[in-house]
Order: C-alpha cells, then sequence, then structure tokens
C-alpha cells in the first residue's frame, strides 16, 4: 500500500513537471518526486527481507524460485523487459513530442501510466508484506 501511494505521489509530481510553467512551480514539482522517491529503499530491504527470509537452509534463489534452474530464465525476463522498455521509452517519448510540440505531453503520460501502475498494483496485491513471510522463523545453529 505504501508503495501504491509513494508511487500516486511520483506520478502527479511527474505530471506536474510537465504542466510547470516557471522555477517556482518546477521546484515543487522535483520536489514532490524525491518526496515519491524517498519511500522505495526501505520498501524494497522490507520486502526482500520479508519474501526471503533468512534460514540455515534456505538462500534467496531457493525462496523465489521452483527450482535453482529457474534462475537463468528469470533472470532472462528481468533483463529482457527491462532492455525492451529501455528501448521503447525514448522512441514513444520522441513521437510523442513531436506530435504534441512539447516535452509537457511526455512528462504527463509518463506520470499516468505510473499512476494506471499504482492502482494496478494496489488492486492485484493479496496482503501485508509480514502476513505471509513472518509464519517462517529462523532456524537457530
Amino acid at each position: 500500500m505504501v508503495a501504491s501511494l509513494a508511487t500516486a505521489v511520483w506520478s502527479a509530481a511527474q505530471m506536474a513537471t510537465g504542466a510547470a510553467a516557471g522555477v517556482v512551480s518546477m521546484l515543487a514539482a522535483r520536489l514532490g518526486l524525491g518526496i515519491g522517491e524517498a519511500p522505495f529503499s526501505p520498501i524494497i530491504y522490507r520486502s526482500v527481507r520479508a519474501w526471503a527470509p533468512y534460514t540455515a537452509n534456505a538462500t534467496l534463489t531457493s525462496d523465489l524460485l521452483r527450482s535453482p534452474a529457474d534462475a537463468g530464465r528469470a533472470f532472462a525476463f528481468l533483463v529482457l523487459g527491462g532492455n525492451t522498455f529501455g528501448l521503447i521509452a525514448p522512441i514513444a517519448t520522441g513521437y510523442l513530442v513531436s506530435a504534441s510540440g512539447n516535452f509537457s505531453s511526455a512528462f504527463i503520460a509518463a506520470g499516468a501510466l505510473a499512476l494506471i501502475g499504482a492502482v494496478v498494483t494496489l488492486t492485484l496485491s493479496r496482503g501485508a508484506i509480514g502476513e505471509v513471510a513472518m509464519s517462517t522463523r529462523p532456524i537457530e545453529v
């Protein structure tokens, strides 16, 4: 829920960046981007800790994947997705700027897409991270 809220704040600030008309409004929008990004490091650390709790016999790979053989496939999908969107984003942004004649539309589109992602993530999440992970206790060695 915190990640969705932070993404919503970041998205609104991203759209405000596109609508900025002066130095003060741009500064306020950029400050909003920082406020929206700030919670993500603690959220990521907590998520990794909750989804892959330390036990004497567990590793990150065995906790997240069905078998170690799936690690290559999972990493390939991660890299493929990042590279594909990294390739498409500047091209789509160029077409959007060319069609609209300014960069404001690109900022607004990026913010709107991130806001949609936040809503989808909030809707699809099943529960708090701790509900699943706290049932496994670390093994004392």
